[in-house]
């Protein structure tokens, strides 16, 4: 790889592992507000225990029914909060769901099938009818349609991601009101979600960049030379390569992930739930390099975590799974 590509690959990575972080940290915050605190008496019970002496003996019973009492308070305001955060993860979770599930580059005689508003069709159709007819007027045109359509889905996409930042900030502020041991794990949780939300929006903003790079090649020559085709082909690969290793990435990893967090608020939760969604999501950065290498990516059967029940272990055809993800 050439400097430059190499250049270009690497930060091509750092941006789909930004989209990981986000479903990664997602995971960790879901986990905590899920799992049951003790009741105040077993808290009582655990702090008297993990007291050094015989605390017992500075206490009388009307000190410790108010310790019972502070706690029990305590608790309720807790309970709230949680119930409060619970909500907003999962009307996070689905936003986050919104955002990811761009599908892969459509031919434009599949136009009809585009059912989100970051679906696109393919830039490197419309370069071939140019290159094929490069003196028609229309061909440049069609170019010109389909980079305008692609920015248009780029801008929704950029526009998503910088609500789920909002979202994750709005979070931070509304539990930084509330006092607590869980709510400094919660808040730790929050800031790398934020941090997280803001590496993630690198990958519309990249594609924006790439975009320009498109642009800029078709505006600046007045004839479409073989060489000036060539530099609008190399633009537009690397725009269809990033956009085709994210979708992969989504659906042979994060909406996956999503699946098994959004399973995470079920009352019947598996108790390795957490350790499902860290695992998957350590696979999915290390598979991005292969998925950005152009290479189909393994089915999400084989990206299963062992010790997890995948779906179509289940019993399930792909195509009801590929349904559960696009509507749960």
């Amino acid at each position: 790889m050439e400097g430059s590509e190499e250049q270009r690959f690497r930060r091509d990575v750092k941006v789909l592992e930004g989209l990981v972080a986000v479903v990664a940290v997602l995971g960790q915050l879901v986990a905590v507000v899920t799992t049951p605190p003790p009741a105040p008496r077993e808290r009582l019970r655990q702090l008297l225990s993990a007291s050094a002496g015989d605390v017992t003996s500075l206490y009388d019973v009307t000190s410790l029914t108010s310790l019972y009492d502070v706690l029990s308070l305590h608790d309720d305001t807790s309970h709230r909060a949680v119930t409060s955060l619970r909500g907003a993860l999962r009307r996070f979770l689905w936003q986050l769901r919104a955002a990811l599930r761009h599908r892969a580059v459509t031919s434009s005689e599949n136009r009809g099938d585009v059912t989100s508003h970051y679906d696109v069709t393919s830039l490197r159709q419309a370069l071939a009818a140019l290159q094929a007819d490069p003196e028609a007027p229309w061909t440049r045109a069609g170019v010109r349609d389909e980079l305008r359509a692609w920015r248009d889905a780029v801008t929704a996409l950029e526009a998503a991601w910088s609500r789920l930042a909002g979202e994750a900030t709005r979070l931070h502020v509304t539990l930084g009101r509330a006092t607590g041991l869980w709510e400094d794990t919660a808040m730790k949780l929050l800031r790398k979600m934020m941090a997280a939300c803001g590496r993630a929006s690198a990958f519309p903003r990249q594609l924006q960049r790439q975009l320009g790079d498109v642009e800029a090649t078709l505006s600046r020559s007045r004839e479409v030379t073989p060489a000036v085709l060539q530099d609008l082909v190399a633009a537009v690969t690397k725009v269809e390569k990033l956009w085709e290793a994210s979708a992969r990435l989504a659906t042979q990893h994060l909406l996956v992930a999503l699946w098994d967090i959004h399973g995470l608020f079920s009352s019947d939760r598996d108790s390795r739930g957490s350790h499902v969604v860290a695992e998957r999501c350590q696979r999915a950065t290390e598979d991005i390099p292969r998925l950005l290498g152009g290479q189909q990516g393994p089915d999400s059967e084989a990206a299963a975590p062992s010790g997890s029940q995948s779906l179509s272990a289940r019993g399930w055809s792909w195509r009801q799974i590929w349904r559960i993800f696009w509507e749960f």
